[in-house]
């Protein structure tokens, strides 16, 4: 995460049809009609990923920019798939959609609450395997909720796990398969060591892809983990697996 140069500042402004400008600190933002963003979080493979903070409520937030160019006809439909599941999301698990908006040269933008304990690869990472444990099965109850709907998520990876103060996300849904798209089974979405065989055969969209990959992030949580479990680490771990065979 880092401030913007002027440069960007500018460009994100002609992007998003706001305004780029200066903070009180001297730093670079662009003011947009919702939102007032301050930082680059990383580029994508469709656009940016920006941090800043809403206009109304000033709450944290980080919005998702995908770029007209890099969209084509099936992208389109699955952001625009992934936008619909959002905002009216089934559970509390799956990160919930503040904004999303098509700007005047056919980008898109989706604002989703900016996490403020990072995610989980960070936080196994920072030694706090309990908690690990505790957001990845909050999480599987997310994904559970979402397969009701229909919906296979594609990418579930420590990453794609989010913290914050009541509980955690799944998050990145834009590389999602939604009821009524065509399978793209030439689009492998899932990320390398976490994608299922199916997934890496081309095979259509399944949700067994998505237990794959859950259970795949539960081994490399016990990976970073220190041996012995304490004991309340090792119930949440027992917790998480009952769940998952459920």
């Amino acid at each position: 995460m880092r401030h913007y140069s002027a440069a960007e500042a500018g460009q994100l402004a002609r992007l998003l049809g706001g305004q780029a400008g200066r903070t009180a600190g001297d730093a670079w933002q662009v003011e947009h009609d919702d939102f007032v963003l301050t930082r680059m979080l990383r580029p994508t493979s469709t656009g940016s990923l920006h941090a800043g903070v809403a206009r109304d409520t000033r709450r944290g937030v980080v919005l998702k920019l995908f770029l007209a160019g890099t969209l084509d006809r099936r992208s389109s439909a699955r952001i625009r798939a992934a936008g619909e599941f959002l905002a009216t999301s089934p559970h509390p698990a799956i990160v919930p959609l503040l904004a999303r908006g098509r700007t005047a040269d056919g980008h898109v933008y989706h604002a989703c609450p900016l996490a403020e304990h990072g995610n989980l690869e960070e936080s196994a990472a920072g030694g706090e395997p309990l908690h690990a444990f505790a957001a990845l099965r909050l999480a599987a109850h997310g994904l559970a909720a979402a397969h009701s709907a229909g919906v296979v998520h594609r990418d579930v990876t420590p990453s794609n796990i989010l913290l914050w103060q009541g509980g955690a996300w799944l998050a990145d849904w834009d590389q999602g398969w939604f009821p009524g798209l065509e399978p793209d089974t030439d689009f492998v979405a899932a990320t390398q060591g976490f994608a299922s065989p199916r997934q890496q055969a081309g095979e259509p969209p399944d949700t067994a892809d998505d237990i794959y990959s859950l259970g795949a992030t539960m081994l490399w949580l016990l990976e970073q983990a220190q041996y012995p479990l304490p004991d309340r680490t090792h119930r949440a771990v027992t917790e998480l697996a009952v769940d998952c065979m459920a």
